[in-house]
């Protein structure tokens, strides 16, 4: 980066009006403040025009008088006591080349000893120029202006890949970012011969929240990886006892590798048949959507009758546990 050349005292400020004049006193005003500085002054003759009623000259007058300035071996700074919109009406009379060649000779000769001496700003500082420069404010509003269109694409390419997860991914991910889902248990009984005379359906729910699971009136605690279950005694009073739960068929049922995409339906997956063991009594086993919830379901060919159970995922981010005693 280069540098102007760095003010002394002694050294010579030119003083220009390149749009509107000013007052006579105002120009004293001037030249004093700056003499009182330690600089010496020098003054375009059209400070005080007043072409056109508010105008210091013409627009090659006043380009005449700046160009003399830069012009001045003697001058090293310029001012512009005051400026305007009529500085546009000078520019097709000023003398470019001359400007640049006068500009470069401030810039090169100082520039070597300005970056040798000029302090390093704070990282702060550094940081809050960096992001208030005219560049940067017009890429800040340009990424706002374009914030939407940009959240709207990442929520379509999230939602893509939300869609081609396994479903066994999308309860987990579902139950990561909330800590609580209902598992809502439905089964289903068609009878086929007189032993049963009529259709049966029951239904029952398991909360989970945290580390709390409920589950036909009782309460479950993990607690360092140890389980303990909460009930009432014959008394109504609460108790709580240690306890061990079998999760070898929870771990079958809820591992993405013992499932296989159906080949029928591309949006129903299978239970593997190496997966199942003697302890299961339903068979079928496949995850589907089912109802508006993903769903895990299984059948059971009993004597006489067809039943079904069906697992729905359901209540993540609103299932809430209330235990009845006081902690």
């Amino acid at each position: 980066m280069k540098f102007p050349k760095k003010l002394e005292k002694g050294d010579t400020i030119a003083l220009v009006c390149t749009s509107s004049g000013v007052e006579t006193g105002r120009i004293a005003e001037c030249v004093t403040a700056m003499e009182n500085l330690g600089y010496k002054v020098k003054t375009a003759g059209n400070l005080d025009g007043a072409y056109a009623g508010y105008m210091a000259g013409t627009g090659k007058e006043r380009a005449e008088w700046l160009n003399k300035m830069f012009a001045d071996p003697e001058v090293d700074a310029i001012f512009c006591v005051r400026g305007g919109d009529g500085s546009a009406r000078m520019m097709e009379y000023l003398d470019y080349d001359m400007i640049k060649k006068k500009g470069s000779g401030y810039m090169n000769n100082a520039s070597a000893d300005r970056k040798e001496n000029t302090p390093k700003l704070p990282l702060r500082l550094r940081l809050k120029y960096m992001f208030s420069g005219y560049k940067t404010q017009i890429f800040i509003a340009s990424v706002r202006k374009k914030a939407p269109i940009y959240l709207l694409a990442i929520l379509i390419i999230l939602a893509v890949i939300y869609a081609f997860l396994h479903p066994i991914d999308k309860i987990k991910l579902r139950f990561f970012f909330t800590r609580n889902c209902t598992i809502e248990v439905v089964s289903k009984i068609t009878p086929h011969n007189s032993n049963i005379t009529y259709p049966y359906e029951g239904n029952s729910k398991v909360l989970i929240d945290g580390d709390w699971i409920e589950a036909n009136g009782k309460y479950y605690n993990l607690v360092d990886g140890e389980v303990y279950r909460y009930y009432k005694d014959m008394y109504g009073k609460w108790q709580k006892e240690s306890y061990e739960i079998s999760t070898s068929m929870s771990s079958k049922l809820l591992d993405k590798k013992n499932y296989v995409r159906d080949k029928k339906n591309p949006f129903v997956w299978k239970l593997k048949e190496e997966a199942y063991e003697e302890t299961f009594t339903l068979r079928n086993i496949r995850i589907e959507r089912f109802a508006g919830f993903i769903a895990i379901i299984g059948e059971i060919d009993g004597n006489g009758y067809d039943a079904e159970t069906i697992l729905y995922f359901r209540g993540f981010g609103i299932t809430d546990i209330e235990l009845p005693w006081e902690e």
